[in-house]
């Protein structure tokens, strides 16, 4: 008789650097989008699921293979991004 093998384990997930509630900088394009510039704010949702992000209209891209972004970032300036 043969029979399939177990599933393959899920790796396991890797640890993020920043939490709910750190602040951080991240690179958004400026209004031309002809470059970068920095800005400040607060992680406010880690391991955000790709299905929220594109609820909000979000530009997603870096999505992982869970289907989730890293971080939902709440700009000082009252922008919301993602970041990965």
């Amino acid at each position: 008789s043969y029979s399939r093998p177990p599933p393959a384990a899920k790796p396991a997930a890797k640890p993020r650097r920043f939490a709910a509630g750190d602040r951080v900088a991240c690179a958004v394009e400026d209004p031309s989008d002809a470059y970068s510039v920095w800005a400040a704010g607060t992680v406010v949702a880690v391991d955000v699921p790709l299905d929220e992000a594109t609820l909000y209209g979000e530009h997603v891209s870096g999505g992982g293979a869970a289907h989730t972004l890293p971080y939902r970032v709440q700009l000082d300036n009252g922008a919301a991004v993602l970041a990965h």
